[in-house]
């Protein structure tokens, strides 16, 4: 869809604005070639190949992410709109097991991306959803910090959420 893809590049231009970043980044969707990068982490958590296909298939609106710096897969993010597309949550993120670029910005990036996807759907709400304390402490560090919710009404688990303009 041309949303998605104009958010691909919005999302990347707002990334690499990021003085702070330590190399550039391009932002695309877990085609087969990040399946391929993904294969070859030696310690990899989730299936993603499966997890990519079946957000795919069930999910026309979706967040769906590979962050790559030049030919290396740093990241892969996954994540589903509500119904009425009210609100965005990222079920996934994980950051390659191994040294990389981008070690240490995969979340902000996955979160920048995810931000600016929700807007361009007209979500009210960004989530990131059941975030260990790590995830928690990074988003708590970010310019404009997430709220720790531990069970919302419409959530049986806990998520860091944050409201969107």
């Amino acid at each position: 869809e041309a949303r998605r893809e104009v958010v691909y590049v919005s999302a990347e231009n707002a990334v690499n604005a990021n003085p702070l970043l330590p190399t550039a980044v391009t932002l695309g969707p877990i085609d087969p070639l990040a399946i391929a990068a993904f294969k070859a982490w030696h310690a990899p958590t989730w299936d993603w190949e499966r997890y990519a296909r079946h957000y795919r298939h069930a999910r026309y609106a979706r967040l769906e992410l590979a962050i790559w710096a030049g030919t290396e897969l740093c990241g892969l993010a996954l994540g589903k709109f509500s119904p009425a597309e009210t609100v965005l949550q990222m079920n996934f993120v994980e950051g390659a097991p191994h040294a990389h670029p981008l070690k240490g910005y995969v979340l902000e990036v996955a979160v920048t991306h995810g931000i600016i996807l929700g807007s361009a759907y007209g979500s009210k709400v960004f989530r990131v959803t059941k975030p260990g304390n790590h995830v928690q402490n990074a988003l708590a560090a970010l310019a404009e910090p997430f709220t720790f919710v531990a069970q919302g009404p419409h959530a049986p688990y806990p998520y860091s959420e944050w409201s969107l303009p």
